[in-house]
Formats: C-alpha cells, sequence, structure tokens
C-alpha cells in the first residue's frame, strides 16, 4: 500500500512544461472526438452505407500512413515544436471542409488532412513530452496526459446530446452536426495557439541532427510489428461501436453521447492506476494482464442481448485494451535514442494507421457481408496474435 502511493504522488511533481501539455492534451482529445465518434455518426445520418463510411475514414488513415513516412524524420532533425505548429494549422483546414459541403469528395479531402495533421502532430507531441520528464516519470505523464485528453473526448462526446435538439430547431439532423463542426473548429484554432506556446528543449537542429536511419531501429521495428497486428484489429470494430450500439438497441444520439462520454471519463480515472502497477510488476506485464482481459470482453460482448450488459462489457472491455496504451508508448519513449523519439511515434502510427484503415474498410465489409458478431470473433483471434508476439518481444524488459 505504501508503494502504491508513493507511485500517486509521482503525479503531483511533474514539471511546468509538463502540466502545460495537459492542456494541449485536452484540446487534442477534445477535437479527436470528432472523428472518433461524429464522424461515423454524421456520415451515417447521411445515408452512407457502412463500407462507404469505412472507405471515407480509410482514406484519412492512409494520408496519416504517407504523411508518417516523413513527419517523424523532418520533427526529429528540424524540431518537434515547428512540426506541431504546422499540424494544428492542416486540422483547421480539415475541420473547415466540413463546414463546406457533405458531398464525398469534400469529406474525403477532410478526413485526408485530418490524417495528415494527426501524423505530425502526435509524433511531436510524444517527443516533446518525453523531454520533460527523466525515465522513471514517463509512464506517470503518458498516462496523465492521455486521462486529460480523455475528459476533452469526453466533453466532445457530451456535444452529441444538443444535436437531435438542434438539429429539431434547425429543420435537420445535419445541421446539428454542423453546429458541432463550428465548435470543433474553435477549438482547432485555440489548440493553434497553445502550440505557438510551447517551448522545445532539444535545441539541435539542422544538419546533423540525427541520421536517416534511426539508430534504435531493431526497438522501433518490433513495436512496428505489433502495431500493424492491433492497428488492423482495432480498424474492423473499435469506429464501429457508435453505430452498432444504435443498430442493436436503437439507442438514441443522446443516449450514445452520454454513453460515450461516461465511458471516457471511467477510462481517463483508471488510466492513473496503471503507471503504479507498472512500477510493482513491470509495464510489459501490466500491459499484457490489462489487454488479455479485454479480448475475452470483447467475445462476450456480442453475445449480450441485454442493453446494460452490453454497455458493462464495452465499456470495461474499452478501458482493460486502452489503460495500457500510455504504458507501452513509454516503454518504447525509453528504449529509444533521443534524437529517435519523433521517428520512433511515426513509424509505430504509419503502421498502426495504414493496419487500421484496411481493418476499417475490410471489418464493414465483413460486417456487411456476415454481421457485427463474427466480425468481433474475428478481431478477438487478432488481438490474441498481437498480445503473444507483445510479450515475446519485450518481456526481457521487466524493470522499465
Amino acid at each position: 500500500m505504501a508503494q502504491q502511493v508513493k507511485g500517486f504522488r509521482e503525479y503531483f511533481v511533474l514539471s511546468k512544461g509538463s502540466r502545460f501539455f495537459m492542456l494541449i492534451q485536452f484540446l487534442n482529445g477534445l477535437y479527436h472526438a470528432a472523428f472518433w465518434v461524429v464522424f461515423f455518426l454524421y456520415l451515417s445520418s447521411l445515408g452512407y452505407e457502412k463500407y462507404i463510411i469505412g472507405i471515407l475514414s480509410g482514406i484519412g488513415l492512409y494520408a496519416s500512413f504517407f504523411t508518417l513516412f516523413a513527419s517523424g524524420y523532418i520533427a526529429d532533425r528540424f524540431g518537434r515544436k515547428p512540426t506541431l505548429i504546422a499540424g494544428c494549422v492542416v486540422s483547421i483546414f480539415s475541420i473547415s471542409l466540413f463546414l463546406l459541403n457533405p458531398n464525398p469528395i469534400f469529406l474525403g479531402a477532410a478526413s485526408a488532412l485530418n490524417g495528415m495533421s494527426n501524423a505530425m502532430i502526435a509524433p511531436s507531441v510524444n517527443a516533446l513530452l518525453s523531454e520533460k520528464e527523466p525515465e522513471s516519470r514517463r509512464k506517470y505523464v503518458f498516462s496523465l496526459t492521455q486521462s486529460v485528453s480523455l475528459i476533452g473526448a469526453a466533453i466532445g462526446t457530451i456535444m452529441l446530446t444538443s444535436v437531435t435538439p438542434l438539429g429539431e430547431f434547425f429543420g435537420s439532423i445535419q445541421e446539428g452536426f454542423f453546429l458541432i463542426f463550428y465548435v470543433y473548429f474553435l477549438v482547432a484554432i485555440y489548440r493553434l495557439v497553445c502550440a505557438i506556446l510551447v517551448k522545445e528543449e532539444y535545441k539541435k537542429k539542422g544538419k546533423g541532427r540525427t541520421k536517416y536511419m534511426p539508430t534504435s531501429w531493431k526497438v522501433i521495428g518490433l513495436f512496428v510489428i505489433t502495431n500493424i497486428i492491433i492497428g488492423f484489429g482495432a480498424g474492423m470494430v473499435v469506429p464501429w461501436f457508435p453505430i452498432y450500439f444504435e443498430e442493436t438497441f436503437k439507442m438514441s444520439l443522446t443516449d450514445l453521447g452520454l454513453l460515450f462520454a461516461l465511458n471516457h471519463i471511467l477510462w481517463a480515472a483508471t488510466n492513473l492506476i496503471m503507471p503504479v502497477m507498472a512500477s510493482r510488476f513491470g509495464s510489459v506485464k501490466a500491459i499484457v494482464v490489462s489487454q488479455g482481459m479485454a479480448i475475452v470482453l470483447l467475445v462476450l460482448l456480442p453475445n449480450s442481448t441485454w442493453l446494460a450488459l452490453a454497455i458493462v462489457l464495452y465499456m470495461a472491455r474499452m478501458i482493460l485494451m486502452n489503460i495500457a496504451v500510455p504504458l507501452a508508448n513509454a516503454l518504447e519513449m525509453n528504449l529509444v535514442r533521443e534524437e529517435d523519439r519523433s521517428t520512433a511515434t511515426a513509424s509505430h502510427m504509419m503502421s498502426w494507421q495504414v493496419s487500421n484503415g484496411t481493418g476499417q474498410m475490410f471489418g464493414g465489409f465483413l460486417m456487411s457481408m456476415i454481421g457485427m458478431s463474427f466480425t468481433f470473433y474475428i478481431t478477438a483471434a487478432i488481438y490474441a496474435v498481437y498480445l503473444t508476439l507483445f510479450f515475446i518481444f519485450f518481456r526481457k524488459y521487466k524493470k522499465i
């Protein structure tokens, strides 16, 4: 117990720079709620088929994939802060396209720009955040920043509760979604202002900053392999959960907004426990146990015909699967060299994005052909392969 209390104290001694990133991550969570929940439901309200929704979403992930070829290397060589700022600017153009026209061309372009934005922001954020804390506290700062991001996402999904009344007032549900996108536009502008105020401590810039081939390529390669597998599995089911509850249990947009908001809040709270567990048992063991239990719950979810039970299974699965992510991010940042951190994040994101985009399209196809239940079972098997390989690759790092 004393060790656990000591572990929680680490959250109160984080640096000023880390605390400023809490605001940026809050805005990231608020903004990305548009593309995790709102984007899919908005396209569904427009009458698009699941496979079309999967294609439009996949466009963004493929755009992210191709951008990541260069963004991590550019951030390590020329500066993480300039890359972060550029990503925030691109996100403003992305959300602007949603406000211009709901036809597939504009939606596809908006999705592509959003993917490019993510590919520039995430590698920069991880590298900048890593330099704010020593190795022993990185798992704490990564978990806390994700919790703050989740609170932002919770607020973003609560906005769904206003879509229906706004739509009734203005004459169509699409108008309700449009007003939500206006809010996200303002969030994107404020995030850009915050990015401009970030201080970068890694001052070595220009020629010679890093080699073309990262010196940590072996570790990066192992994370790439595992991310390809889990990204494909996640794409097959995770983006479809809103539509799953909407179609299976006839949940309204208001109820869906409350459900996902509550899930984010609980996720944020439980997220803070994982670094303490990792300090006691090791990050790898904590990740394997948490995500292993999540796989079991995914198998049980489609067998539930009772809404309350389905909600409990969904929330528990989502929390157990994702509270391990900050530990994995911190583990990677600890194992790679400082000059390779943006490249490492870009590499594992690139592998995850392209496999996730493929998984979304494949998942939409499977759900149209064989239904959601069998798609969940196939995904659980893919997750099991990922987790087995993750343990094999990183089991020797017991003390991190």
